[in-house]
């Protein structure tokens, strides 16, 4: 595959104050008149470091996707109470279209007390009947939470329908220290769903940790009788101990059990300067107007802002 990039959309300057900074992760829905981007925003650091995280969306022209029609002016979902999954950060993850209704699942983030291991992530969901103005939660706590399957976290999750609803979820594996800062690596497991709502895991790991680095976000596709996966990939660390970098991993199924991992494939790197030089990640495809487009984010797990590349047809 190859991919075309249209540059950078939209980077966070402040515009309110649990917008200050990062797109990080983001999710599209196609609607009649413009393309709906659900993204995550973060505060300023607090006084210990700490961001806090929350989601609206931003409204692009279907036309012209570079083109903003609507930045969202609040969160669209509020934080837990005190104890709370999602008590300290809510992040995007998937928009999925269940009958009239739209399901969000999203990450919630809690602090823990120990500084190895700062925090922990699981998956909750938030229905809307407006296309997502709107959001309820369905529940104080998590549909997709720590188990003897996951005991440290899960994360980034994408959803599809075929036979029963699919789950390809983020499995949070260890924790690595450096002297700079602690980070997490992961691999990418499967869960099935009769409801889209009660998950039951099958322990599959369908994309794994290995020399590359942890495996984060996936999205999926199908094209030209293939199921795409898109996704992320880094090492724990770079040289200088800072937290590893993302590049854009790459697989392919025929059956949405059996992937086979072509990184080489993914059609897509840094740029060499600017927004997207170091980083590349966070990826979700759409398909708009017979074009498949994918949003991604940049360097510095988003600081950058956001952008999108289009499938080249003719590859």
């Amino acid at each position: 595959m190859k991919w075309i990039k249209k540059g950078q959309i939209f980077e966070p300057s402040g515009e309110h104050s649990w917008m200050n900074s990062h797109i990080c992760p983001l999710a599209a829905i196609v609607l009649e008149d413009r393309i709906r981007v659900f993204v995550s925003t973060r505060t300023k650091q607090d006084s210990e470091g700490n961001y806090v995280s929350y989601p609206t969306f931003l409204d692009l022209d279907v036309q012209d996707p570079k083109n903003i029609l609507y930045i969202h002016n609040r969160p669209i979902l509020e934080l837990g109470g005190l104890g709370a999954f999602d008590q300290y950060g809510i992040m995007v993850l998937k928009p999925l279209r269940v009958q009239k209704e739209l399901y969000l699942y999203y990450a919630g983030w809690q602090r823990l007390a120990c500084s190895k291991a700062p925090y922990q992530i699981m998956v909750g969901l938030a229905v809307s009947k407006d296309d997502g103005l709107t959001f309820q939660k369905v529940s104080d706590g998590p549909i997709l939470g720590i188990d003897m399957e996951d005991p440290i976290g899960v994360g980034n999750v994408f959803v599809l329908k075929k036979d029963c609803y699919h789950m390809y979820y983020t499995s949070i594996i260890r924790w690595e220290n450096s002297k700079i800062k602690p980070t997490i690596l992961y691999d990418i497991k499967h869960a099935v769903s009769e409801d889209a709502i009660h998950w039951k895991k099958d322990g599959k790991v369908i994309i794994k940790d290995d020399e590359r680095g942890g495996c984060v976000a996936p999205t999926i596709f199908e094209y030209n009788g293939m199921y795409r996966m898109l996704f992320g990939y880094r090492p724990a660390f770079e040289a200088d101990g800072t937290t590893g970098k993302y590049k854009m991993g790459y697989a392919e199924s025929e059956d949405l059990l059996h992937w086979t991992r072509k990184d080489e494939e993914a059609g897509l790197s840094v740029s060499e300067s600017g927004w997207d030089s170091e980083m590349v990640c966070y990826p979700h495809v759409v398909k708009v107007k017979q074009k498949w487009l994918m949003f991604y984010c940049g360097n510095g797990f988003g600081a950058g802002g956001f952008g999108y590349a289009e499938l080249d047809a003719e590859e």
